[in-house]
């Protein structure tokens, strides 16, 4: 068998935004629509470079489940370029472009077989049509002779799916080269795997099906591009695509693109391809203890001198340059944080090439009581402390049976995070939701 290339790619998100970003000059739409639909372009135009024989997406292409004309015809012109090539595509659903109710999923839009492009969504429009062994639920393909796409969407992942006698229960081909791929978390290695903040229900790719001797595990819903630790090479490897765009400071800060993953007798190997990305900082976080105002202004103002705050590439791609830029104040009094809020058209200014730009004030947990009078032990105002490992103890089943996850999964889970909140300083993740 000669080397057959698949292109794999995640989470495009098209239609993403974000409050208090800067608009288009051109559209009027915020800049961070404008980024996604490019990356989208970006990425398929990477794939035609590298001439891939085919294309799969891992889900989530569209950040709504009922996506805007806009981001619809982004999708179906870039597109258009793969179909132009002769490259067959195929689609599956994720959890943010899951139908609401008893709609379709917005993964519909793309199902045009006719231009070599197969979705996997359910609907009965199609009876008969499917492509078994459930489809819309569970589809193998096969895109070239020896090799099978096993694809499980959201809708297949659904733990309730048994109720109705239907049992997702995924296998290779013996005598195939056969690749596993659905959207949703994972808990490897002792380590949980999913987004902040995610759309709809997120469900849990069950543990065992990553032991049942698949070639490989290109899977989408995580944010971060690349293997899983452990299971990052050789046989039977685990990779997630990533995604197409940074949401806001709730994703890790990383490369973003898709994988390239190259089939041949030596076995199935991936190599992660690297796309354009807005420029985003985190600048060095300060810590307010013992600082006056002025000191901590001094000290932002300073932060804001030593990045870039435009980029030409960025600035020639999507008509403005500015980058995504935050700053991290800890341990400020309320005082203090008015008194830097107070200064924030000054810093404004000086941010002024950026399209984004927020003062974030983390909740750190106090190390003991804050009385409000002598003799008090009560919480003072303005202090918030949690117990998160405390918290976590008494709402973990309840959390677990939240999000789905399978009963023999729960412990591994809760440990990972038992081991994360026992040492917590309130950090970042909600710094999107804040500023939204």
């Amino acid at each position: 068998m000669s080397a057959f290339t698949i292109g794999v790619r995640g989470c495009q998100h098209l239609g993403y935004d974000a409050a208090g970003y800067r608009r288009s000059r051109t559209t009027g739409w915020g800049m961070r629509v404008t980024d996604g639909h490019i990356a989208h372009a970006l990425g398929a135009q990477s794939m035609l470079d590298a001439e891939v024989d085919v294309v799969v997406d891992g889900g989530d292409l569209f950040h709504w489940a009922r996506p805007m004309a806009r981001d619809i015809d982004a999708a179906l012109r870039t597109d258009d370029l793969l179909a132009a090539a002769g490259i067959p595509r195929f689609g599956n659903t994720g959890n943010h472009d899951a139908s609401i109710g008893l709609d379709l999923a917005a993964s519909a839009v793309m199902h045009r077989p006719e231009l070599g492009f197969r979705a996997v969504y359910p609907t009965t429009n199609r009876a008969g049509q499917g492509v078994g062994p459930h489809p819309g639920f569970y589809e193998i393909h096969h895109p070239a002779e020896g090799i099978a796409l096993h694809i499980v969407s959201h809708y297949g992942l659904d733990p309730a799916l048994s109720d109705q006698g239907i049992v997702i229960d995924p296998s290779p081909v013996p005598g195939m080269v056969n690749l596993l791929i659905a959207h949703g978390i994972t808990v490897l290695e002792e380590k949980l795997y999913r987004v902040v903040d995610a759309h709809g229900e997120p469900r849990t790719i069950p543990v065992d099906w990553f032991n049942r001797g698949f070639d490989a595990y290109p899977i989408s819903d995580f944010h971060t591009m690349g293997g899983v630790t452990g299971r990052e090479s050789g046989s039977g490897w685990v990779a997630y695509t990533g995604s197409a765009v940074r949401r806001g400071f709730s994703d890790e800060a990383c490369s973003r693109g898709w994988l390239k993953i190259i089939v041949d007798p030596s076995g199935v190997t991936y190599e992660p391809q690297v796309c354009w990305q807005r420029p985003q900082f985190d600048l060095p976080a300060i810590d307010a203890s013992s600082r006056s105002v002025d000191d901590i202004a001094s000290i932002i103002e300073a932060n804001l001198a030593g990045v870039a705050l435009a980029d030409d590439e960025t600035a020639e791609l999507t008509g403005d340059g500015g980058a995504i830029v935050r700053q991290r104040i800890r341990n400020a009094t309320p005082a203090q944080r008015a008194g830097v809020r107070s200064m924030d058209s000054r810093f404004r200014n000086l941010a002024s090439e950026a399209i984004w730009w927020g003062l974030h004030f983390p909740l750190v947990p106090s190390a003991a009581p804050v009385p409000t009078r002598p003799g008090s032990t009560a919480p003072g105002l303005g202090v918030r402390r949690t117990n998160f490992a405390g918290e976590l103890k008494q709402r973990g089943d309840r959390l677990a049976a939240a999000l789905n996850l399978p009963i023999q999964m729960r412990a591994v889970a809760l440990a990972g995070a038992t081991t994360i909140t026992e040492s917590i300083v309130v950090e970042d993740t909600t710094a999107e939701r804040e500023s939204s």
